[in-house]
């Protein structure tokens, strides 16, 4: 092989691994977010339960 064809491959294998890498992320940041709208969610929900117009509202 010449030295241009191995430097499109280095371009090549660099451009795939950065792809990819960029998917992971992707992946990870949408998972986090999902964990983070649920923790949302649950604390709304105990702020709720624990409001007094609700209690009393659920005690008549």
């Amino acid at each position: 092989m010449t030295p241009s064809e191995l430097e499109v491959i280095r371009n090549w294998s660099t451009l795939a691994i950065a792809a990819v890498g960029g998917l992971l992320a992707l992946f990870q940041f949408q998972r986090n977010q999902a964990w983070k709208s649920v923790e949302f969610l649950a604390l709304q929900m105990k702020e709720f339960d624990n409001d007094p117009y609700v209690i009393a509202t659920k005690q008549s």
